[in-house]
């Protein structure tokens, strides 16, 4: 699924397909312990990213383009 055709609430299947990432790792992300990626709404049951919130986020992940390197 394109950035184009992505809808304003998408569903942890929708955005594992657009991030190319398993629908599990999504999960674990949402776990209390983890506290991680993107953050997320729950409508009931439901699970539902804000498209706008996942585009932050992503923004926020990106890195300088030198590597960080390890100091010993």
């Amino acid at each position: 699924m394109s950035a184009d055709t992505m809808p304003d609430l998408m569903t942890t299947e929708q955005l594992a397909e657009y991030l190319q990432i398993p629908v599990r790792t999504l999960e674990d992300w949402r776990s209390p312990r983890r506290k991680t990626g993107p953050r997320w709404i729950r409508l009931g049951k439901r699970i539902r990213y804000r498209r706008a919130t996942v585009d932050a986020w992503l923004e926020s992940q990106e890195t300088a383009d030198d590597p960080v390197q390890d100091v010993a």
